[in-house]
């Protein structure tokens, strides 16, 4: 869950948007394949995301710092 909530994170940064809590939720549902059949299992499941975002955005974070200079383009 953390894989795919980080990756969702990574591409929306990259595509320059935002996303809810409730658009990141259903991303993430789509990516790992889950039916959310009813109000009660999209509530777990967007309360699993609300808690594991902070660690997937710092993940991102993490390996914007540590790539960062990987993809400089150097112009003589």
């Amino acid at each position: 869950m953390a894989e795919a909530l980080t990756d969702v994170e990574t591409d929306m940064q990259q595509r320059g948007y935002g996303l809810s809590s409730e658009g990141l939720t259903l991303e993430v549902a789509e990516r790992l394949q889950l039916g959310v059949a009813t109000l009660d299992d999209f509530q777990v499941l967007e309360a699993l995301v609300k808690a594991l975002r902070p660690i997937a955005r710092e993940a991102v974070r993490a390996t914007r710092e540590d790539h960062g200079g990987q993809f400089a383009l150097l112009l003589l």
